[in-house]
């Protein structure tokens, strides 16, 4: 994925299989887990930081599908 494309995903519910795609982009330096969203229940909170430093917040559901 490009750097623009994870960055629209900013504040957005994605799925465990977005996430990994995420995480093989060469812009991808980490993905923190943050653990649960107090705000939203049955996601799992994590901050994809690029290269730069700059991060972005993306949301898992925790529930299986």
């Amino acid at each position: 994925m490009t750097r623009e494309e994870i960055t629209n995903l900013d504040g957005k519910i994605i799925d465990r299989k977005m996430l990994e795609e995420i995480r093989q982009s060469e812009e991808v330096k980490a993905i923190r887990d943050n653990g649960m969203d107090g705000r939203r229940i049955g996601k799992r909170w994590y901050v994809v930081v690029f290269n730069d430093g700059y991060g972005v917040s993306v949301y898992v559901s925790t529930f299986a599908r």
